[in-house]
C-alpha cells in the first residue's frame, strides 16, 4: 500500500528530510551489504542502472533509479528498512525525479561508481561513493532554490 501516494507535490523542506534519509541510511549500510550483497543482486542493480541510462527523460528514470536503490537496500536483508522504502516509494520517486532532471548521467556514473565498489568488497569506497551521491540530490535542491528564488 503507497500510505503516501496522495502526496506528490514535494515542497523543498519534504525533498530536503527524503535525500537527508536516505543518506543516513544508504550511507551507513555499507559495512552489512558489503557482507551480504552477492553477484545476483549487484547484476540487477547494474541492469536497473543501465535500464535508467536509456531512459527517455527523467520521469522514466526515476523508477528505474529508486529499482537501484531498493535492491541495494533489500540486499541488507532487514524487514523494517525494505518496508520503510517500499512504504515511502512514491516520495522517493518524486524526489528522485526532481534530482534526475538536472543531471541523470552524472547519477548514472555514481550508480557505477558504488556498484564497483561492491563488486570489490570495498565498505571505504561504497560509503564515499554513496555519500557523494547523496550529497548530489541536496545539490539539486539548492539550484533549485536559487532558480526559483
Amino acid at each position: 500500500m503507497n500510505v503516501f501516494s496522495f502526496a506528490m507535490d514535494l515542497s523543498a523542506g519534504t525533498f530536503r528530510d527524503i535525500q537527508s534519509f536516505r543518506q543516513i541510511i544508504e550511507t551507513s549500510i555499507g559495512g552489512q551489504l558489503i557482507a551480504k550483497i552477492d553477484i545476483a543482486m549487484i547484476d540487477a542493480a547494474e541492469a536497473a542502472n543501465h535500464a535508467m541510462a536509456n531512459a527517455s527523460d527523467a520521469a522514466s528514470a526515476a523508477p528505474l533509479d529508486f529499482a537501484f536503490h531498493r535492491i541495494i537496500i533489500d540486499a541488507v536483508s532487514n524487514e523494517t528498512l525494505s518496508e520503510i522504502y517500499r512504504m515511502f516509494k512514491p516520495l522517493m520517486i518524486k524526489a528522485i525525479e526532481m534530482g534526475k532532471a538536472r543531471d541523470l548521467s552524472a547519477a548514472i556514473e555514481e550508480h557505477r561508481l558504488i556498484l564497483q565498489a561492491l563488486r570489490d568488497k570495498d565498505a571505504l569506497a561504497y560509503a564515499f561513493h554513496a555519500a557523494s551521491h547523496a550529497r548530489f540530490g541536496m545539490e539539486c535542491l539548492s539550484e533549485a532554490a536559487v532558480v526559483a528564488g
